[in-house]
C-alpha cells in the first residue's frame, strides 16, 4: 500500500502499489492528486511524499461555497413548503 497526504487538504490517503504515478481524486476535498510511486521492489516500500499545508487557508471556504450554491435552491424550496 502507498500512504500519502493530500497536498491540498492533508487527508491521509491509501492506495495499492499498482496505482503509483497515476492521478486520483481526494476523498475529502475532491481535488485531483498525483499518487506518488513506491520506491524499492514494488512491494510497498518507502517514498518521499509532499508535506501537507502548514496552515489552514481559504480553501476550506472554496469547497463550502460551491456546495452551498448547489444546495440553496433545495433549501429555499423546503422553507417555502414549510411556511406556506
Amino acid at each position: 500500500m502507498i500512504k500519502f497526504p493530500c497536498p491540498h487538504c492533508g487527508q491521509r490517503v491509501s492506495v495499492s502499489v499498482e496505482h503509483g504515478g497515476q492521478q486520483a481524486i481526494c476523498p475529502k476535498c475532491g481535488k485531483v492528486v498525483t499518487i506518488p510511486n513506491a520506491a524499492g521492489n514494488g512491494q510497498g516500500g518507502s517514498f518521499v511524499a509532499p508535506s501537507p499545508p502548514a496552515t489552514q487557508t481559504a480553501s476550506d471556504w472554496s469547497n463550502f461555497i460551491p456546495t452551498l450554491i448547489v444546495a440553496l435552491p433545495f433549501i429555499i424550496t423546503i422553507l417555502i413548503l414549510l411556511f406556506t
